[in-house]
């Protein structure tokens, strides 16, 4: 079963929850790990896209917005509003209000919360429904 990580901010603002992202992102890439960004539509992988080509002038994050089409698995940072990859057992990201199908492939889950008050009812149910599965959730308070 997966290692699950809830990052609570303090903020709601889109912007700073994708620059978090962003920096989550960058710290993967440096780290060699994969990691698959789970967006809830096409217009928030666009989003996340260009922030990342943009995040900082001095760093280079290289991603995929993965589509129709197979993604390869050699890919090291994916970002996509579809399923996950069928094939994906590496981090999952979740920036969508749902519950991650097939938890028991990932090495590790990612939940980012900000201080919405929908993303952060959502994130609790969640947080309940990982507990029920008898799995043991970190969180981090940014």
């Amino acid at each position: 079963m997966p290692a699950i990580d809830f990052y609570i901010l303090t903020t709601t603002s889109e912007q700073k929850r994708y620059q978090f992202v962003c920096k989550l992102a960058e710290k993967i890439f440096k780290q060699k790990q994969k990691a698959f960004f789970l967006t809830p539509s096409i217009q928030a992988s666009e989003t996340l896209d260009a922030l990342l080509w943009t995040y900082k002038a001095s760093s280079f994050i290289p991603h995929h917005i993965a589509q129709e089409k197979k993604p390869s698995m050699n890919e090291q940072l994916l970002i996509g509003d579809q399923n996950i990859p069928q094939d994906w057992r590496d981090t999952l990201v979740n920036l969508t209000d749902q519950r991650v199908p097939n938890i028991e492939k990932l090495n590790r889950i990612i939940e980012i919360i900000d201080a919405n008050d929908t993303h952060r009812e959502a994130g609790r149910q969640r947080y309940r429904y990982y507990k029920s599965m008898n799995l043991q959730p970190n969180t981090h308070k940014i």
